[in-house]
């Protein structure tokens, strides 16, 4: 059973030790006590949720914070050392997006779960396209259904809902065991914040960009990059409009994270 051990990170919590290792008997934890959010943080959401606190309220209110990123791992091993320190065989790693999303389709497959794919391009039919591959790949899961034609706006809320629920019918089931939402960091939070509890679904996901790849409308960052933890460098080269949340991960939360460090050297004098 995984006890979960925590840090606050510019007041967004992350949660420590969750590897590759554990993720089946953690999500069988979450689907067991159903309405569950995970969310996938890296410096950018650290960022972003130091400067609106609704966003870091969303965060923090969610059942598991996966590392997603090398920068928030260097941040925390550095900010945090004496704290990690008094945890013992803590394995501290990030777990992608993609990585994660993988687990969790194979545990779907395993135990013949159902799945709803939400979000992604709608002039590329992410979702479709995703559907239709993964379908291929793990016959086993019951893929209730998907859609990339809704918007991430409160305004589309009740025709999101509507939607997932007559597929839910359809396939003869009352809740969904895995709602993957990709509407990029921030509007899949605050969308599975307002709604989760309302189709219902057992475990939602925020999975950002995942569905582009899984779709094959991008290619991962070979491995090598991964290992190193380059694989922003990647999606920068093949995604241009990228920058500016790149800069923020590289340049603004560095800087943040001094300012932390200034903070706590601070108060410890």
């Amino acid at each position: 059973m995984y006890r979960k051990k925590s840090i606050y990170y510019l007041g967004t919590r992350v949660d420590l030790g969750v590897s590759k290792n554990l993720i089946d008997s953690l999500l069988t934890d979450l689907l067991l006590k159903g309405d569950s959010k995970i969310y996938t943080l890296n410096p950018e959401f650290i960022v972003d949720a130091y400067f609106n606190t609704d966003f870091q309220k969303e965060l923090n209110s969610s059942d598991l914070n996966i590392i997603d990123g090398v920068g928030l791992l260097y941040g925390i091993k550095f900010l945090f050392s004496k704290r990690l320190s008094n945890y013992k065989n803590l394995i501290l790693s990030t777990l992608t997006g993609v990585d994660l999303v993988t687990y969790i389709l194979e545990k779907a497959n395993k135990d013949g779960l159902s799945v709803f794919l939400l979000g992604g391009s709608s002039e590329y039919k992410v979702a479709q396209n995703a559907a239709t591959k993964l379908s291929l790949k793990y016959p086993n899961i019951n893929f209730i259904g998907y859609s990339s034609e809704f918007k991430h706006n409160k305004i589309d809320d009740n025709r999101t809902i509507e939607f997932i629920k007559d597929a839910m019918h359809k396939h003869g089931i009352l809740s969904v065991d895995f709602l993957l939402v990709a509407y990029g960091h921030k509007n899949q939070e605050f969308w599975i914040g307002r709604n989760s509890s309302k189709i219902p679904a057992k475990v939602s996901v925020g999975v950002g960009g995942s569905l582009d790849y899984l779709s094959g409308r991008f290619n991962r960052a070979p491995k090598i990059l991964r290992k190193l933890g380059l694989e922003w460098l990647q999606r920068l080269l093949t995604q241009p409009s990228r920058l500016p949340r790149i800069l923020k991960a590289t340049i603004l939360f560095p800087v943040l994270s001094i300012i932390l460090l200034r903070r706590t050297l601070k108060n410890k004098n």
